[in-house]
C-alpha cells in the first residue's frame, strides 16, 4: 500500500479504498480509485513507468460481497457463485473479475471487507 499519495508540498491525498486487483495468469493489475474532485490533469505524475493513470468509465458492476481474509482460493470460490449466480439470472458477463479490498492489512480479519466484482451488460 503507499498511503499518503503526494500531489504537491501542501496536499496530500489521502489512501482510497478499493484497492481492486485482477489477476490474469502471471500477471497481476492492482487499481487504486482517487477522490472525484481530482482529474487526469491534477493528479500528480507517476515517478514509475510501471504505474499508469486511465480514467475509468462508468460501468454497471455485479459485486458478493465476503469478509476475512481475501485468499485466493477463498476470492476463486466467491467468484465462482458470483458468477453462477449471473449466469442463473441470465446477465451477461464482461470481461474477468476483479478482487476488492477495502481494510489495510493489519486490519482483525473478521473486519476485512472484500468483494468479488465483475462488469455486467
Amino acid at each position: 500500500m503507499t498511503a499518503p499519495v503526494v500531489e504537491s508540498v501542501s496536499e496530500k491525498i489521502a489512501m482510497t479504498a478499493p484497492v481492486v486487483e485482477q489477476v490474469t495468469g502471471a500477471t497481476r493489475k492492482v487499481t487504486f480509485s482517487m477522490p472525484s474532485k481530482y482529474t487526469l490533469v491534477t493528479l500528480p505524475t507517476p515517478n514509475d513507468s510501471r504505474v499508469s493513470l486511465h480514467e475509468i468509465p462508468a460501468r454497471r458492476m455485479a459485486v458478493k460481497r465476503f469478509n476475512w481474509w481475501a485468499s485466493e482460493s477463498r476470492f476463486a470460490r466467491i467468484q465462482e457463485t458470483l458468477l453462477s449466480d449471473l449466469k442463473k439470472d441470465g446477465r451477461e458477463v464482461i470481461g474477468l473479475p476483479y478482487s476488492a479490498g477495502y481494510n489495510p492489512p493489519f486490519s482483525v480479519p473478521w473486519m476485512h471487507r472484500n468483494e468479488a466484482m465483475v462488469v455486467v451488460k
